[in-house]
């Protein structure tokens, strides 16, 4: 994942806390599509490098919402909103960081794809509307049921 660029460093120099909100809800969003990659490429089932690599990009998206939440918090140290944003970050961080280290570990024993080396590479993930998930594999049913049960359990432990 790109960091942010100087420009966004420049536009974001503000005690403005609708800009600095908005700084925050970037990189959150930023965040949770990178899950959403890793989820799905996960479920499908993906390269194991690519997985290993978005799982980087995951911790990279986090380091961006804390930045984010830290340049908010230097402003508005009142704002009780922050830590609680934050902390919900963190354990979905921690979950999925999890989640990926588990799949990768199960996957360990696979033999290397046919797939050339370029697939693997850190290069945007492109979605394609065309393609249509192989909902009638067992396999990937199997492992999106798992996926589904790992978030429960997350979101359970959120409630809590």
């Amino acid at each position: 994942m790109a960091g942010n660029s100087p420009e966004d460093e420049e536009d974001f120099a503000t005690d403005d806390s609708w800009a600095l909100k908005m700084l925050r809800a970037n990189a959150k969003r930023r965040f949770t599509k990178t899950i959403k990659l890793v989820r799905d490429l996960m479920a499908d089932p993906g390269s194991r490098t690519s997985i290993k690599n978005r799982r980087d990009d995951i911790i990279t998206a986090y380091q961006e919402c804390d930045d984010a939440n830290t340049r908010y918090t230097t402003e508005f140290p009142d704002d009780e909103t922050s830590s609680a944003w934050i902390n919900s970050i963190e354990i979905n961080l921690d979950f999925w960081v999890n989640t990926v280290d588990e799949h990768l570990i199960s996957r360990a024993d696979e033999a290397p794809s046919d797939v050339s080396s370029i697939h693997s590479q850190r290069v945007p993930l492109l979605a394609h509307p065309s393609q249509r998930r192989p909902t009638s594999n067992p396999d990937w049913t199997d492992l999106r049921l798992r996926v589904n049960q790992l978030e429960a359990t997350r979101n359970q432990r959120m409630c809590r």
